[in-house]
């Protein structure tokens, strides 16, 4: 997972964290009762955002091309990267503002 790290108001990175827990299952089901027990966390890796922007740039960029549906753009990159949906969608946002100036569009 990558979780985004304001350093200051124009520098961000990016850890990539893993976290190990236990499950434990009070009813017959996880949708009846469960609760996890975080065991610990570990920082796999320390990335500027330049490094990350460029791949989720890459593929938020083709999905608008494709005509894939705002939504599911956020849905699909935020599960592929492991990013929060608010960060997809300010690339979303700057993707969709740059495909309207080269398509001539208001």
């Amino acid at each position: 997972m990558l979780l985004p790290i304001k350093i200051s108001p124009r520098r961000r990175v990016w850890a990539d964290v893993s976290f190990r827990y236990e499950k434990h299952i009070y009813a017959s089901s996880t949708e009846d009762v469960a609760r996890y027990t975080l065991k610990y966390g570990r920082v796999n890796g320390i990335y500027e955002d330049e490094e990350i922007a460029q791949d989720l740039k890459r593929t938020v960029y083709s999905m608008l091309r494709d005509g894939i549906p705002r939504r599911q753009i956020v849905e699909e990159t935020s599960a592929l990267y492991g990013i929060p949906a608010e960060c997809v969608e300010e690339v979303v946002a700057a993707g969709e503002a740059d495909y309207d100036l080269i398509l001539g569009v208001s």
